[in-house]
């Protein structure tokens, strides 16, 4: 599985010899080659349109006698630019961890760039001076710092160079080796860390070509401490020294190479989850003799925190601020209620678009305004559940795309979103406001793995992909002439498929659906289109009709099932690194009506059933003549939401068989 599986490094470290490392990228910054200059492809990924050519960091672990430890990491980046509308690879991106509520610093200092042009067959350097980087909040703890390169054309190179420094020991900067959009020539990332220091370090993802190496790097820190001097029993004064402290400490140095850029493949929730990267967690330090000190975060001092939080906790239990409808809530029973209250937070907000789980302004000023993010609304929703005395509780998540929460040790960035949770007759029902969704069901964002729900008795893991079901059944009638071929189609779509249908109508205009409707039938004309509720309360129904001219003499030729399911295989790799992560349960049903006229002997396809490993989904395709009347059913359930990349050649067979079988057709010949 090549989720953060977080295999320890020290299993992967039966280091490699220095001439297992690739040899050092030729790289003197401010200075490029000819050779890089007239590059025109990258030569292992050709169909890119820009390239990494080399880039380098190198971490330690410094002493301040100010401010104490701190990591600082130097970063060394080249890129060649071979096609000039891919000129966003000039926008520099660096976050830094800047929560709100704490002392510790990240900072960014040194920062230098240039870019290299060709002119009358000379190579133009030209220095980049920023005189102020742009700067944009991602999140309640991250702030995306953007140094923009103009002027990039074909043929240009860049590169750039910066210091961060981050008061941030705990989990110290990841170090991606593989990129999710261009291919990278050479990575190479080097760190030393003190021997008082216990980190956990995990390479994950990508397996990509390379090694590591290491050596020893004895190290001396320079500790200043205040030392008391006792003169008396009743007096004393202090003085401060410095103690050197030595360390028999390691510098470890990776490099991987020819590395392809992540693969876009279909159903992967995390696309962050898959390139090849190290990560470190710190678990305890031990300085000489001091006793063990445990630094790990928990889950339990993790939930502590956010209850303690002024800007998470504190906003769950704020007065009544929606006193005007107490009395129509009075004789409603605790779902009515809470469907109630739902309703009327969802209606009364204006969501701004931000992802959040932290609110300063949750409850009365939040429902004031009537306009906030994520945590405005639904810490709102909570804290006006309980006025009621609903049990409602906050669970922070990952949205799909932000990446997968650790499963032991919790990062206030990994979570990115908030929702309720309730308990009503000993069923959990979760909610979010922020969304036009009915009660009870989240949107397909807010499904991905698991959630922590926050409290100090009911705190723990809550599966977010509980009751979500993807639903459609298609009815086909088929009537056939000498002269044409009719079809009578009526399409119930349930639970998200539904939701997503409903969005689809309500995005076009009658007639822009009409045509997309119609692009999936080119062969025939299409009519009579009809569709029955566009709102999220009930299923959705289409109904239409379709006809072409039959242009059969002795045969004719039916592909009975025409549409609702599966006809094309999705999965057409024959690897797959991700894990194949689907937000929800599916069932297709699709029951085929053919009348066939007089005259005419009929060839069917035949029956078959086919089932994927371990309960993970059923496909049953049937086939029966009774007299003159055709009756087919394709039936496809997908049980599980989540397959490993070791199960994808079972998915791909599978889906292989379901789309030929889907496609295969009735033959009639005439007698």
């Amino acid at each position: 599985m090549l989720m953060k599986s977080y295999l320890s490094l020290m299993v992967l470290y039966i280091l490699f010899t220095n001439n297992a490392i690739s040899q050092d990228y030729p790289y003197k910054f401010g200075k490029v080659s000819l050779k890089e200059m007239q590059m025109e492809e990258c030569s292992f990924f050709p169909e890119a349109n820009s390239m990494i050519l080399a880039e380098k960091g190198y971490l330690k672990l410094l002493y301040d006698n100010e401010s104490g430890w701190k990591y600082r990491l130097n970063t060394v980046v080249r890129k060649k630019i071979f096609n000039a509308e891919d000129s966003d690879e000039g926008n520099i991106k660096i976050h830094l961890y800047t929560p709100d509520n704490s002392s510790n610093k990240e900072s960014i200092s040194s920062f230098k760039a240039y870019s290299y042009n060709m002119e009358a067959g000379k190579i133009e350097r030209i220095k980049i001076n920023f005189k102020e980087a742009h700067k944009r909040k991602l999140s309640d703890n991250v702030t995306e710092v953007n140094y923009v390169i103009p002027n990039i054309k074909k043929g240009t190179v860049i590169e750039y160079q910066y210091v961060k420094t981050s008061d941030y020991l705990n989990n110290l900067e990841t170090w991606y080796f593989q990129s999710l959009d261009i291919p990278t020539a050479h990575s190479e990332f080097s760190y030393t860390i003190p021997e008082w220091f216990n980190y956990q370090i995990n390479q994950l993802g990508n397996v990509v070509k390379g090694g590591w190496e290491s050596k020893n790097a004895n190290e001396t820190f320079t500790i200043r401490y205040k030392k008391e001097l006792e003169f008396s029993v009743t007096q004393s004064r202090s003085r401060y020294e410095n103690s050197q402290l030595k360390s028999n400490s390691k510098q470890y140095r990776g490099v991987f190479t020819n590395i392809k850029p992540v693969t876009k493949e279909p159903f992967t929730a995390n696309l962050n989850d898959i390139p090849s990267r190290i990560e470190f967690q710190l678990e305890s330090i031990n300085y000489p003799s001091q006793p063990l000190e445990m630094v790990a975060g928990s889950y339990e001092s993790f939930n502590k925190e956010l209850l303690d939080n002024s800007s998470f906790g504190k906003r769950l239990d704020t007065s009544n601020f929606i006193d005007h409808i107490d009395g129509e809530l009075a004789q409603l029973n605790p779902t009515e209620k809470s469907i109630y209250i739902y309703s009327h937070i969802r209606k009364h907000f204006s969501w701004n678009k931000l992802n959040r789980y932290i609110s300063s302004s949750a409850g009365r000023s939040a429902y004031k305004k009537a306009e906030g993010s994520v945590a405005d609304i639904n810490l709102t929703l909570i804290a006006a559940l309980r006025n009621y005395n609903i049990k409602a509780y906050p669970i922070i998540l990952s949205t799909r795309g932000h990446g997968t929460i650790h499963p032991v040790y919790p990062n206030y960035d990994e979570f990115n979103y908030v929702i309720a949770g309730i308990e009503i007759g000993g069923k959990k029902i979760l909610l979010d406001a922020s969304s036009n969704l009915p009660f009870g069901k989240l949107p397909i964002k807010c499904r991905n793995g698991k959630g922590w729900q926050v409290d100090k008795e009911k705190k723990g893991w809550v599966d977010l992909k509980n009751d979500s079901n993807y639903s459609i059944t298609s009815m086909i009638n088929f009537e056939i002439t000498e002269q044409d071929l009719k079809v009578e189609i009526m399409q119930q779509s349930k639970n998200y498929a539904g939701f997503s249908k409903i969005d689809e109508v309500n995005e076009l205009s009658d007639e822009e659906f009409k045509e997309k409707l119609a692009g999936g039938f080119i062969d025939f004309e299409i009519s009579d289109i009809e569709i029955s509720n566009k709102g999220y309360s009930k299923p959705i129904s289409l109904k239409y009709s379709l006809l072409k001219e039959n242009e059969g003499d002795d045969f004719i030729y039916i592909q009975p099932v025409l549409m609702g399911t599966i006809t094309e295989n999705p999965f057409t790799r024959e690897s797959r690194d991700a894990p194949i992560d689907f937000a929800y349960q599916q069932n297709y049903l699709v029951v085929v009506k053919v009348n066939i006229p007089e005259g005419y002997n009929v060839e069917l396809p035949e029956s078959s059933i086919i089932n994927l490993p371990d309960g993970g989904g059923q496909f049953r395709f049937i086939a029966k003549q009774l007299g003159n009347v055709v009756n087919i059913q394709s039936k496809l359930s997908i049980s599980k939401t989540f397959f490993s990349n070791a199960d994808y050649l079972h998915i791909k067979e599978f889906y292989d068989l379901v789309s030929a079988k889907n496609k295969e057709l009735i033959v009639l010949e005439k007698i």
